[in-house]
Order: structure tokens, then sequence, then C-alpha cells
């Protein structure tokens, strides 16, 4: 059961981290666009 929520938990935090990479991309880009 441990294992389980670890890989649960982890696979929560790689969700988390490409959302984050993916907003941040988005920004970067909007602001590359306006120069």
């Amino acid at each position: 059961m441990e294992r389980t929520l670890l890989f649960y938990n982890l696979d929560a935090m790689i969700e988390v981290v490409y959302w984050v990479n993916g907003y941040q991309a988005i920004r970067f880009r909007f602001w590359v666009l306006r120069f």
C-alpha cells in the first residue's frame, strides 16, 4: 500500500511539474511575441 501511495504521489507531482512548465512556456512565448 505504501508503494502504491508513493507512485500515486510521484505521478501527481510529475503532472504538476508538467503543468507549471507548460504555463511558464506559454507566458515566455507571449513575452517574446511582445517584442
